[in-house]
């Protein structure tokens, strides 16, 4: 993933729950760390504990982690209509720009339009189950996105840049797969699915 995103700054290890990263502030570019279980910290006082916890939700800060059990109300929309558990095409084209364009792993070329990536996403949410189980702002315009879940049984995970207009639409939107046989069977499940909305060429070399 260390392709998908730029800037002076690192994520630490994904294995952990996003409540497993602190935002640090300073002079210096924000970074993300990882607290491992032995990692000792000192006992914080409800004056600490509450500058701790502005600072984590301050405008301010360059790369903000979302703690999805205390701060629902900032989820990334994309992410509040996968886990709705019904959200449909038309629901996607409200937060989709006209331009939107989508990058997936389970495509050979990049899909473009606001009705066709609709249908995608919706297609999408009823072919695997799972949870997102990261979000971290990136910038006033990106966010980076991390999902946990199965397809046919089999884990599946993966990760989305997100990239919103200044009306706060969807412009682009790049997805990563993991493993490799798990993404086989969703990019499988999604062709039968789609059906004549995506061309085959989409979908396989012609030469």
């Amino acid at each position: 993933m260390s392709d998908l995103v730029d800037g002076p700054w690192s994520i630490g290890d994904f294995s952990s729950d996003v409540t497993d990263f602190f935002v640090h502030e300073s002079g210096e570019p924000a970074r993300i760390k990882r607290l491992d279980a032995t990692t000792t910290t000192p006992a914080r006082t409800p004056s600490t504990q509450a500058r701790c916890g502005a600072q984590q939700t301050s405008p301010s800060s360059r790369h903000r982690v979302v703690n999805p059990s205390k701060e629902s109300s900032t989820m990334h929309l994309i992410r509040k209509l996968r886990e709705s558990g019904h959200a449909t095409a038309p629901d996607y084209e409200t937060i989709l720009a006209a331009n939107v364009v989508f990058h997936s792993p389970v495509l050979i070329r990049t899909i473009e339009g606001r009705a066709v990536v609709a249908k995608i996403f919706a297609a999408s949410t009823t072919l695997r189950e799972g949870a997102y189980t990261g979000e971290w702002k990136l910038d006033e315009r990106r966010t980076l996105l991390r999902w946990k879940g199965k397809i046919e049984g089999h884990e599946l995970e993966s990760f989305d840049i997100i990239e919103e207009n200044d009306e706060g639409l969807i412009v682009d939107r790049t997805v990563a797969f993991r493993p490799m046989p798990a993404a086989k069977l969703f990019r499988d499940a999604m062709r039968s699915a789609l059906g004549s909305s995506i061309p085959d060429d989409f979908w396989e070399y012609t030469n």
